[in-house]
């Protein structure tokens, strides 16, 4: 007699809701855990409110338009809101919802966003699917929010992985659009700036818009496909990131995938995978003569290059995309059984 499946092995109908499809880290997740539970036989269906044509991405499933204030019949297990998404759609036959918090949006929008917002973290209709630590004990400290689960994020190392190529000197890439107060790039271009002082570094930008090149970035990717990213990196030896604050810090973990070291300020949840002078460089939000400090560090010794980089590959390998759908499948099914 064949055994009946446990309730994480059971089968189940999720649906994900995402606040637009354009290219970026908070859409690259959700469509990664689409593919990976469609790959594990569940039944996963994706709303959008615009038809952009999601070419970008290899999504192994097509995705519903939502016209609006939709209302959703379907019976599903459930519902996971990506953004403010549950403020545009509806399932009232939802078994569970859940609401994937990426990041504080609530800071980057108006008043009357912001309180929705907020009040969605406590609302106990739902639970919170965070990324990382430092997200989740906001929402269980500032919104009393009664159901919190840490998921992560992960990497595809198919696509991201370590290839050095043989060349002279040493090349710094900044990423973060420009101007972006989060992202606050500024403060990336001044390291850049300071290093080149004690070292002939070539400098390189990433980003989906930056304002200027200026004179110190040799060369500007602006806006690269998604296919041309992991070689960018590869290309690079330390990825400058100054960020305010980050939910994750999705492009870090790229970056360790592909042996280019993020030297980094310690922005929220990049310290659940970022461990100073273990596969990372490390200073507080604002310290930027540290930041400077390490970055020499970095390139004058190179045993502790040979070090961070291979630590940084294996932190990255650790955090497969698989990993962060055994953390939603037990979630969800935690969900059901209470129920």
């Amino acid at each position: 007699m064949i055994a009946a499946p446990t309730e994480k092995e059971r089968l189940m109908r999720i649906a994900y809701v995402v606040p637009m499809t354009w290219s970026c880290g908070g859409i690259v997740a959700p469509f990664a855990h689409v593919n990976e539970l469609i790959a594990r036989g569940h039944e996963v269906a994706v709303f959008a409110p615009d038809n952009e044509p999601v070419s970008w991405f290899p999504l192994r499933t097509a995705i519903t338009i939502i016209p609006g204030n939709l209302e959703v019949g379907s019976p599903f297990d459930a519902v996971i809101f990506v953004g403010d998404s549950f403020r545009k759609v509806h399932f009232p036959a939802a078994s569970r919802r859940f609401l994937l918090l990426q990041g504080k949006d609530y800071l980057w929008v108006g008043v009357t966003e912001r309180a929705s917002l907020l009040k969605a973290y406590a609302d106990p209709q739902y639970h919170i699917l965070a990324v990382s630590n430092w997200l989740a004990d906001f929402v269980r400290k500032d919104c009393v929010a009664r159901r919190v689960s840490v998921i992560g994020n992960g990497v595809d190392t198919s696509r991201f992985y370590p290839e050095r190529p043989q060349r002279a000197g040493f090349r710094l890439l900044i990423e973060g659009n420009l101007p972006d107060p989060n992202k606050n790039v500024l403060d990336a271009l001044e390291i850049a700036r300071r290093v080149r002082q004690h070292e002939n570094v070539e400098v390189w930008a990433m980003a989906r818009r930056f304002m200027s090149a200026a004179s110190l970035v040799d060369r500007l990717f602006e806006d690269p496909t998604p296919d041309a990213i992991p070689e960018i990196y590869r290309q690079c030896d330390l990825l400058v990131k100054t960020s305010i604050m980050e939910g994750f810090g999705l492009p870090h973990l790229e970056a360790m995938a592909c042996g280019c070291v993020p030297v980094t300020y310690s922005s929220g949840g990049v310290l659940d995978y970022c461990r100073h002078d273990e596969n990372s460089l490390v200073a507080g939000v604002g310290n930027i003569p540290l930041m400077v400090w390490n970055s020499l560090r970095f390139l004058s010794d190179r045993a502790l290059r040979t070090r961070l980089q291979a630590n940084a590959v294996a932190t990255a390998r650790s955090r497969p995309w698989s990993r962060v759908a055994d953390q939603l499948e037990s979630a969800i099914s935690e969900e059901l059984r209470s129920s």
